[in-house]
């Protein structure tokens, strides 16, 4: 395409009608892939959208996704500036996508990380404003009243424009002028700290995430046409760039279903697969195991197909082999073949893939001495060995081309040989620049240089090992937590813990995920002086935990003054905690062990309204609750349940009981019998007002209708409108 044509920047409509020859059309940007598959193929239906996670459908074509962003990228321009960042605000769906490209088409940076529904999400948007210095905040009207209400008292400090995509006018968005971005510019913004307090953000050019969906695409075998499903958040770099963008590189479908949909009855990811025929999915390692329990007890698999899904992706967490094998034997009289899991290894930092196995491989595991690992050796077992001194890890494939992968000594920084653990670095177009606006961070973890000066490498803080070239993941160096695919930084759990009561020693509190059992572990020591109350010291320990961060630690651990173990500095050892608990080292005051909440039995009952409690011990007995300890005065957090378990009692309740429940009711009330006699109250759907279900939610009141607010752009003033975010 000729180079004053390209300046102009013809709309997608205005170039398919211009004769010009389509073969010579680049696709430098995010933005140029979308304008060619509406050109290419306008009707083409990219995205459809489950509103109730199973059939109710919402679709937009290539030609309605271009123009939406036409239209919101011009409005965006009139007042922010090419490179400026916006922030993506909206609930999982067609206007998030919309949005994103809207961000992109003006040249502007999106900002992604944030999932309204999540814990503290008020606190983390907070932080990212500030750490990326946000123009706008670009989202649904009803998001945006509820956040701007919840943040009243500090929006004076901030300079910030609410932008509601569904308020926008919907004329035509017609020739689009604006200058694109060049491919190696910012594109996007991905946020994926566990931190609410100090939140980093992965940049992202055009050029890393191209590079990125080619590996993908490659990798995975994939095809022009393919159908893909996902229920993963589109604040999670996997559920944005491999599923979401992943459809529009390869010119497919991809079917959209929101996350609380998919906890509430996790049987629905595999049901749209056989439904729209996919071929490709991913989902870390826990929405396969929740899928196998499911399964278990279910009397809705028949007819389910699943001999099409090729491609099914396990990352994101830790991959278990023992949940691989149960997944491809609970599904495999519905066609599914074990060949298509693919366990694989990536991160934001180098924009989602860096390791993968071949299409249809049998995934391969090795089984290592247990003991042997943790000194970071690699020393293989028999079978017969397996149970008593094993651990068996997954092969995660080989790294892409182009990723450059090497395995360094943390101690001396020099690369280690085959079969020898160290931490994992990578180069390659895919790896980012850094975090924005933290040049420290920039300056140790993206400029890692190999003694022979071949770099910069990303360090990426975990440890494995190659084997025949294939990369076996052992630990993370720096501790960080994933539960669910989700990250959680040890310090900001261990915070949360020491504040929560006043005999708990400061900065002497070490958490951990068990490394068996993978349960969530804290270990917390006590003043020399203490409350002699010590369960009343765990719940307070637990709750705090659970409030600020979502998650239910299975064990709580009070252990006495000096227990802890620390570095010279000061500096709290987890993992010398973790092994010394493990070999039954530590000295326990007291221990708070919550049931194993890991099935949540699918047996149905019919149970009169006037008789919750009885539903109650039905459930507690098929959780594997001590009955003759069971007492209605507990309360939910003392049976284990974390925020993912509330929506699965949820979605429970409402089946079993034939009533409709606020989720936010689950959190209010402190003991069992408080609950049922609330849910003894609710005997009709019209009772309650209509909500989305989301994940976990702090109940907002909604933003007076008299109060008027008004938000002024840096470079005009925008109209005032009533009782929410500015409509354009």
């Amino acid at each position: 395409m000729n180079a004053s044509l390209r300046a102009a920047e013809f709309s997608a409509s205005a170039i398919a009608t211009s004769g010009l020859d389509l073969a010579d059309w680049r696709t430098d940007t995010l933005v140029d892939l979308l304008w060619r598959r509406a050109m290419l193929n306008p009707n083409l239906v990219l995205y459809t959208y489950l509103e109730d996670g199973e059939t109710k459908e919402r679709s937009i074509t290539a030609a309605e996704l271009d123009a939406s962003a036409r239209r919101i990228g011009q409005t965006l321009a009139k007042f922010a500036k090419p490179g400026e960042r916006v922030i993506l605000l909206f609930e999982d769906g067609l206007d998030y996508i919309s949005g994103l490209f809207g961000c992109l088409s003006a040249g502007l940076v999106a900002v992604s990380g944030i999932h309204p529904a999540a814990p503290r999400s008020t606190e983390r948007l907070l932080g990212i404003a500030r750490d990326c210095g946000a123009a706008a905040i670009l989202g649904q009207a009803h998001v945006l009243a509820e956040f701007q209400h919840a943040l009243d008292n500090v929006l004076d400090d901030f300079d910030l424009l609410w932008v509601a995509t569904d308020k926008m006018k919907s004329s035509a968005a017609g020739m689009w002028t604006g200058s694109p971005a060049a491919n190696g510019e910012l594109a996007l913004i991905q946020y994926t700290s566990g931190s609410s307090r100090e939140p980093r953000g992965v940049m992202l050019s055009h050029r890393n995430v191209l590079h990125n969906l080619l590996s993908q695409f490659e990798a995975f075998g994939l095809q022009a046409g393919d159908t893909g499903v996902s229920w993963l958040p589109f604040s999670h770099d996997m559920g944005l760039i491999g599923c979401v963008l992943m459809a529009i590189y390869g010119g497919g479908r991809c079917v959209l279903l929101s996350p609380s949909h998919f906890l509430e009855d996790p049987l629905r990811w595999p049901r749209a697969i056989s439904r729209y025929h996919a071929t490709l999915s991913a989902g870390p390692n826990f929405a396969y195991e929740l899928c196998n329990r499911r399964a278990e007890v279910s009397t809705r698999l028949k007819g389910l197909d699943l001999s099409r899904w090729a491609v099914a992706v396990n990352g994101a967490e830790p991959v278990r082999p023992e949940v691989l094998r149960r997944f491809a034997d609970v599904f495999a009289p519905a066609g599914f073949r074990a060949a298509a899991l693919h366990p694989s290894y990536g991160l934001a930092e180098a924009t989602l893939l860096v390791a993968t196995g071949g299409r249809l491989s049998p995934f391969e595991t090795c089984l290592l001495d247990r003991a042997s690992l943790r000194a970071n050796k690699v020393v293989p077992l028999n079978q017969d060995d397996a149970q008593s001194r094993g651990t068996e890890l997954v092969n995660c494939g080989t790294p892409r081309p182009d990723q450059h992968l090497v395995i360094i000594d943390p101690e001396t920084g020099q690369p280690v040989d085959q079969g020898s653990i160290g931490e994992i670095w990578i180069a390659g177009p895919s790896v980012s620049k850094g975090y924005f606006g933290r040049a420290e961070d920039n300056s140790f973890y993206f400029m890692g240089d190999l003694p022979d000066g071949k770099g910069p490498y990303y360090k990426t803080g975990d440890l494995g090992f190659l084997l025949n070239d294939a990369l076996f993941v052992t630990g993370r160096l720096r501790d960080l937590i994933i539960i669910r695919g989700k990250n959680y930084y040890p310090q900001d759990l261990e915070l949360s813990a020491e504040a929560s009561h006043p005999s708990i020693r400061p900065d002497c509190n070490a958490c951990f995920l068990e490394e068996i059992t993978g349960e969530l572990v804290i270990v917390t020591e006590l003043n020399r002086t203490y409350d002699e109350d010590l369960p009343a010291i765990c719940i307070a320990v637990r709750d705090a935990i659970i409030r600020d961060h979502g998650v239910n630690p299975q064990r709580v651990v009070l252990t006495s003054w000096g227990s802890a173990f620390k570095t010279p500095s000061g500096k709290i050892q987890r993992a010398q905690t973790r092994a010394a608990y493990a070999e039954g080292r530590i000295a326990i005051l007291h221990e708070s062990v919550i049931a194993d909440q890991t099935r949540l039995s699918k047996t149905r009952v019919a149970v009169d309204l006037s008789k919750v409690e009885d539903w109650f011990l039905i459930k507690m007995r098929e959780m594997g609750v001590d009955i003759a300890n069971f007492d209605p005065a507990m309360r939910l957090t003392d049976l284990g349940f974390d925020s993912l378990k509330i929506v699965e009692l949820k979605a429970e309740l409402e089946q079993d009981l034939g009533i409709v429940i606020n989720i936010a009711d689950l959190y209010a009330f402190q003991d069992l019998q408080s609950l049922a006699d609330h849910l003894r109250g609710l005997t009709s759907l019209g009772q309650r007002e209509e909500q989305s279900s989301p994940i976990l939610i702090a109940a907002t009141p909604a933003v007076p209708r008299n109060r008027l607010a008004e938000q002024r752009g840096r470079r005009g003033a925008l109209a005032a409108v009533s009782g929410g975010p500015v409509s354009l």
